[in-house]
């Protein structure tokens, strides 16, 4: 069947391309194209309370890829490579070492993307193959971007901005090649999966937004749901230079497809905030229902940095989650030897959503520093203090990132 899908997909390619390609030189375009180089070192060390062990994953990954257009077609190829630097002191999922912590970087060489696009259509971009997919504010359909493996989608995407101050994208995934990598249990997700994100810029004061994602994953059948909502992120001046900041999402999500068990859960967010010469602090309030049986998930959403940075609740707990934070984020925004600097802070307190047990908080600091627009350092850390859920946990991160 995938195949048939792919076929099927390069037709609709060939049919929106102009036609009249004698005395083109393709060879020469591919030429023409640009080499592409994605490298990060990455130190993860986890202690974690019930471990035996104390993990420390030294991993480098490695993004080799090309990219070439030609006429209303462009292409990208890319490899990626993830190697363990030294012994392997954590747990990757694959290796067995389960005395330690989950570090979930496992080593691997596979291809990460491979797409074809065609821009034919006035305003409009279809784009077939293994390739990145970021909505909306990326808490429900990510490209996973922390972890070493990025996750990426088997898919068909369409984008248009042919209406005025709109942008509208619709994908077809029918796999979802996930962070864990091909070896692990459940490394991919067999899908069938319907994405459609709608957002105006029309209004001067923020971006609206509306979605509607039919997620039908054939080797998770528990995980698929039909999730329709809307959001707002804007802001609006308050001085020379002051700015109210705001956040709000609404969402609400059933089962779908061969889900074995019938759910109805709310999903809300409501982030006021304001931004001052280079500083934004927000305060957070995010809701995911749940009802002790099941709640509200996110399957192929972002994680870390969404509810936490130790990513104790990746997965929704069945009573659900309430999380209430504080945020500041500084950005100098004069050109001295601060630039390219980025420093944030957050406080998460976790509470349950049916019954409203104490699941813990959490502490997460990170500072980074970008060189040139190609090399970034950072540092984080983040220290989940368990109450009712889970166990104490602290994490570190340090790492060096190449891109051009």
């Amino acid at each position: 069947m995938g195949a048939y899908r792919v076929r099927t997909a390069l037709v609709c390619l060939a049919l929106a391309s102009n036609p009249g390609w004698a005395g083109d030189d393709l060879l020469a375009a591919i030429a023409d194209g640009e080499a592409l180089l994605d490298a990060r070192y990455r130190f993860e060390h986890v202690a974690e309370d019930g471990r035996a062990k104390r993990a420390d994953a030294s991993t480098l990954r490695l993004r080799l890829g090309y990219t070439a257009t030609w006429r209303d077609f462009s292409g990208l190829v890319e490899l990626e490579h993830i190697e363990a630097i030294g012994r392997q002191r954590y747990n990757d999922r694959i290796n067995g070492l389960t005395e330690f912590p989950l570090v979930g970087d496992a080593p691997s060489t596979e291809p990460n993307r491979y797409w074809i696009a065609n821009t034919s259509l006035p305003e409009t971009r279809i784009k077939l193959g293994r390739q990145k997919i970021d909505l909306g504010n990326r808490n429900w359909v990510a490209s996973a971007k922390f972890r070493q493996n990025q996750q990426t989608y088997d898919s068909i995407t369409a984008t248009t901005t042919a209406l005025a101050d709109s942008t509208l994208a619709y994908a077809y995934v029918w796999l979802v090649d996930r962070t864990a990598g091909e070896d692990a249990v459940e490394g991919d997700f067999n899908s069938d999966s319907h994405l459609l994100d709608v957002g105006w810029t029309g209004w001067r004061y923020g971006k609206l937004g509306a979605f509607a994602h039919f997620i039908a994953l054939d080797d998770r059948p528990d995980l698929s749901n039909r999730t329709l909502g809307g959001r707002i992120a804007g802001s609006a001046p308050l001085g020379p230079a002051v700015a109210l900041v705001y956040t709000a999402e609404l969402a609400w999500q059933t089962d779908y497809r061969a889900n074995p068990t019938e759910s109805s859960h709310l999903f809300a967010l409501v982030e006021p905030g304001f931004r001052a010469r280079g500083l934004t602090a927000k305060l957070g309030f995010r809701l995911l229902e749940g009802d002790g049986i099941t709640a509200l998930q996110t399957p192929i959403g972002a994680k870390h940095r969404n509810r936490g940075w130790v990513d104790k609740f990746s997965t929704t707990p069945e009573d659900g989650l309430i999380d209430r934070y504080g945020a500041l984020d500084w950005i100098p925004t004069k050109p001295n030897w601060l630039g390219g600097t980025r420093v944030r802070a957050e406080y998460h307190d976790f509470i349950a959503d049916n019954g409203g047990a104490r699941y813990g908080d959490e502490i997460d600091l990170g500072v980074s520093y970008r060189f040139r627009d190609t090399v970034t350092l950072s540092l984080e850390y983040a220290d989940y203090r368990a109450r009712n859920f889970a166990t104490d946990t602290r994490k570190f991160w340090a790492s060096v990132a190449l891109a051009f």
